[in-house]
């Protein structure tokens, strides 16, 4: 794999003061703390591709951290040497609602995880199963990885945002009869620190200007109100 195109397509988002400023007076949720590195990486991860394979290099040092593999029957991701997912057995990653905290409590599995598969049975009885949403709905999983050594002073905790869909009798997975999607990722810069799944999510950048035109409205209702009285 191109290491350089890897890296390339993890864009760190970066908010002007003044965008963060508004989204705190409109109240909307942004990064809360400075330790979480969030990157906002757009991935569409195909079975018919010529390679239906995507390194994750979390931490942008040329390590692969994690591989997701999409196929017609089965998604899958794979943890590299010492890494491990939220799960509850070696083949069943746990997905995780927003706000779920990711830390030492849990338990990380370290062998391929199956994230949805389909049962294959005579068509037209073939099922979706595993433990991610057959509806394709983004979910978290909680991930640790290693920056550098693969020592515990180097362990370090994080989310994915993803999709799986493998197809079977009643879907139609999009864009692609298999698919896994990447909406983003983070992880806390401190080795050993918690997270929670979804902290240190930004808005997109195409919401800046809109979270400025908010937070000028809000100015302006609180001077005509200040006058007022």
């Amino acid at each position: 794999m191109d290491k350089s195109k890897l890296l390339s397509s993890n864009k760190v988002t970066k908010v002007p003061k003044s965008a963060l400023l508004a989204g705190a007076a409109l109240g909307l949720p942004l990064a809360a703390h400075a330790d979480i590195q969030f990157v906002n990486l757009q991935q569409t991860i195909t079975s018919d591709a010529t390679n239906p394979s995507f390194g994750l290099d979390l931490d942008g040092d040329g390590t692969i951290d994690f591989t997701f593999t999409a196929g017609l029957i089965s998604d899958t991701v794979t943890p590299g040497t010492g890494n491990g997912y939220v799960g509850t057995d070696t083949n069943n990653p746990t997905p995780l609602a927003s706000g779920a905290s990711i830390d030492s409590t849990d338990t990380f599995q370290t062998g391929q995880g199956v994230l949805q598969n389909t049962k294959q049975k005579k068509y037209p009885f073939n099922k979706q199963k595993g433990p991610w949403d057959t509806s394709g709905g983004f979910q978290y999983l909680g991930v640790e990885f290693y920056i550098g050594a693969v020592n515990p002073a180097d362990l370090h905790y994080g989310w994915i945002n993803l999709s799986a869909c493998t197809p079977d009798k009643n879907t139609n997975c999009v864009p692609d009869p298999g698919v896994i999607q990447i909406n983003g990722y983070a992880y806390n810069t401190v080795a050993g620190q918690p997270i929670n799944a979804g902290q240190g999510a930004v808005p997109e950048p195409s919401m800046l200007p809109l979270l400025a035109l908010g937070a000028a409205g809000l100015a302006a209702l609180r001077s005509r109100r200040n006058k007022a009285a």
